[in-house]
């Protein structure tokens, strides 16, 4: 009796012509599934079968009419798909799980609900019923990220339109969204979407400025927009703007012909990433002779662990030759390994004072985590005195701690005293 009164009182606050559409309709739609569909069968005028559905005007609402209601569930059975208005061809089996299994339908927008929820194709089933007149479609939302790419470099891939960090569509996924530039304020940014739908961007040489563009996303139904900036900058590398901490100091080791960067298609430098020892040998060795300057030949003899074929080997094999280091032990030396800043102290000094350089004893008050018995203890009061490093914040110098690319942008600047 209670389930009784629920469903009574449900049914009260249901629209009645929707509910009635729904049992109509599918009054209709079951007898054809049974008995087979007659080609004859037209829900918008009198059916050469006998069926007399009412016609299908403009002023009618979504799902409260009979005759839209079973031609919906038609064409999401059906294998026949009739041109411009139908695209599945489901048959009897989802619908009737849907219809079956879990809460009762009483309109067709609660068994559209149910459809989806139930893990079924959706991206096809609702442009069927759109063209019955039923609309449930949500149309894409897009969020496009501007970018920056520097003056003088491109960005193949610079994003994927199939992201969904940028893309949603509730029934079509965004591989299926037909994409499209519709507006840009100038072509001077050279974007465009290529055949996997990433975004590329090709500015022309020596031009500096910002372009803004519109992308339209279709799911053959609506169509979703979004508008993004492109920045094409004085900077020289694309992760580092001119607002990052390290900026100028960046820029100047790149200026001095020390470092080209991490990676290319745009030109990056990573300033988050640590240094690792073969890299070290590099930037080290071109603040000492300059960023012309190439080291003789590797044998490949040297350390165990760098043979003449690793990409640093001719710049390892020169730094220990100029004294500055002996590896890191057992004959090897580590190429691979991160460089803590207590490390870099050491050999930052003799890089710039030569070998025979040996630091004042240390004091052990300068920075609370290096006392006077800690490693490299002298070498790293010696860097703050030479006003190369400042520590890492707190009254900490944070020895442990491995160097990252911008870190070591702003040691190899005050080092060298690079402009």
């Amino acid at each position: 009796m209670a389930y009784l009164i629920f469903w009574w009182l449900r049914r009260k606050k249901l629209d009645k012509r929707a509910i009635c559409a729904w049992e109509e309709g599918w009054a209709d739609f079951f007898p054809i599934v049974v008995n087979g569909i007659d080609n004859c069968f037209d829900f918008n005028s009198v059916s050469c079968s006998g069926v007399n559905l009412e016609t299908i005007g403009n002023v009618d609402t979504r799902d409260e009419v009979e005759g839209r209601v079973a031609s919906a569930l038609l064409d999401l059975y059906d294998v026949t798909n009739q041109a411009n208005n139908d695209f599945s061809s489901h048959g009897f089996a989802p619908i009737g799980r849907v219809v079956l299994q879990g809460n009762a339908e009483y309109t067709f927008e609660e068994f559209w609900t149910s459809w989806k929820n139930n893990g079924n194709e959706k991206h096809n089933a609702v442009r069927t019923i759109y063209y019955n007149t039923i609309d449930y479609n949500n149309p894409p939302t897009l969020n496009l990220p501007n970018w920056n790419v520097p003056h003088d470099s491109s960005w193949s891939n610079a994003f994927s339109l199939l992201n969904t960090n940028y893309v949603s569509d509730i029934e079509t996924p965004p591989s299926l969204l037909t994409w499209q530039i519709t507006s840009a304020s100038s072509p001077n940014c050279g974007v465009s979407i290529d055949a996997q739908k990433n975004v590329d961007i090709a500015p022309i040489p020596n031009w500096i400025g910002s372009c803004t563009f519109t992308i339209n996303a279709y799911d053959m139904l609506e169509y979703g927009y979004d508008v993004f900036t492109v920045y094409v900058t004085q900077a020289s590398f694309a992760d580092v703007p001119a607002s990052h901490w390290v900026y100028s100091q960046i820029e100047s080791v790149f200026s001095a012909g020390i470092t080209s960067g991490c990676a290319n298609d745009p030109r990056r430098y990573c300033p988050d990433n640590t240094v690792d020892r073969g890299q070290m040998a590099v930037f080290l060795l071109k603040g000492i002779h300059g960023g012309s300057y190439t080291p003789p030949p590797a044998t490949g003899t040297m350390f165990l662990d760098v043979p003449i074929t690793h990409l640093f080997a001719a710049w390892i094999e020169q730094f220990a030759n100029e004294g500055i280091t002996a590896g890191c032990g057992g004959g090897n030396y580590c190429p691979s390994n991160s460089v803590t800043r207590a490390q870099m102290a050491v050999f930052l000094l003799r890089a710039k004072h030569g070998l025979s350089y040996t630091p004042p004893p240390a004091t052990g008050t300068m920075f609370a985590d290096v006392p006077a018995n800690a490693f490299a203890a002298a070498w790293i009061e010696q860097l703050v005195n030479e006003g190369i490093s400042s520590g890492c914040g707190g009254g900490n110098f944070c020895p442990n701690n491995p160097v990252t690319r911008a870190q070591m942008a702003v040691f190899l600047v005050n080092t060298f005293n690079l402009p």
